[in-house]
């Protein structure tokens, strides 16, 4: 029981695992460790993670029509959604203006050196962005809609003939990418000019930072990352609950498990023996009784006819064979 029930669960994991929650995303928000980063460093990744889940969820709700909510959270994927959001304003917000304005840190070269980085990743990032905007732009241009041409009967038919264009699906995916794009190149520019004042201030700055500011930023840097934890084990508690009972929930369900105890075990093999004990001592019966037949039979020729009774009787019978063949 113990070994079909482990089967059971390890093949549950593996269904969800493929289907279900994206455990990877969970696995790779709770791999970070701030403190191996600069501050400024620490609230990038931060932001990051937020925005990955928001992403996920608002992913994960699209084909949600059941406002579902969670037995076991208690959440709806909107719940969710707002708690993050909550936790960027309220939070994530705040710490990075405070750092950003003192200009904390741990090292400032360092920090520099990493503002420059992030400058020249988006500036390339901008570029592909105008490049890919363009070739969309080109494409809606010169896309031609099929189209359907309607004629009237009689005089009137100059001034009836109509002509109208099809809705075309691809087409209208290319004004959404359009508008993905277009969404993308004001966020990264908005990153570029952020980063820009960051140097800018950093540089300004002159004195060192005490141990009182470092000591606040740390404590709400840490604050901020058990939020994170949190509503990232939410997320997956939530998301899973919903693949399990609304998405998939006749594709994989444990109704029973197996179980079984030592009383049981011995029932079993008790009544497997007894089973097998009672067909043999049938059998040995059944031998005995037409053993005993036999003697008995051969006790009464013996007592009629002699010892060689049988003998007598089969010669009798082989006699009378011959004369018969003879007539």
């Amino acid at each position: 029981a113990d070994f079909i029930n482990n089967m059971l669960e390890c093949y549950s994991k593996h269904f969800f695992n493929s289907y279900g929650y994206n455990k990877s995303l969970s696995k790779s928000l709770n791999a970070f460790n701030y403190q191996d980063y600069d501050y400024a460093e620490a609230i990038d990744v931060f932001d990051t993670s937020l925005t990955k889940l928001s992403t996920y969820i608002t992913q994960v709700s699209s084909n949600d029509t059941t406002r579902f909510r969670s037995t076991e959270t208690g959440y709806t994927f909107a719940d969710l959604t707002e708690a993050i959001e909550t936790i960027r304003e309220r939070n994530l917000d705040t710490i990075d203006s405070y750092v950003s304005i003192n200009s904390v840190t741990k090292d400032k070269e360092t920090l520099l050196t990493y503002y420059m980085f992030r400058i020249e990743s988006l500036q390339r990032h901008l570029t592909v962005c105008n490049e890919t905007l363009a070739s969309v732009n080109d494409s809606i241009n010169n896309y031609k809609k099929n189209t359907i041409l309607y004629f009237s009967q009689g005089e009137a038919q100059k001034d009836t003939d109509m002509t109208a264009s099809l809705a075309s699906a691809e087409y209208d995916e290319l004004f959404e990418k359009r508008q993905s794009i277009q969404n993308d190149l004001s966020s990264t520019a908005q990153q570029i000019n952020l980063y820009n004042k960051r140097i800018e201030r950093l540089n300004a700055s002159t004195q060192a930072n005490s141990a009182a500011q470092k000591a606040k930023v740390e404590e709400e840097i840490s604050k901020l990352n058990t939020m994170i934890n949190n509503i990232s084990e939410d997320v997956s508690k939530t998301t899973d609950d919903y693949y399990r009972t609304v998405v998939f929930p006749k594709a994989y369900n444990i109704l029973t498990y197996a179980s079984s105890s030592t009383l049981g075990v011995m029932k079993h093999a008790v009544k497997d023996s007894f089973s097998t004990v009672f067909i043999l001592c049938a059998i040995i019966f059944a031998v005995y009784i037409a053993a005993a037949v036999v003697l008995a039979v051969n006790k009464e020729l013996v007592k009629l006819y002699g010892p060689n009774a049988g003998k007598k009787a089969a010669a009798k019978a082989g006699a009378k064979k011959e004369a018969k063949a003879k007539k």
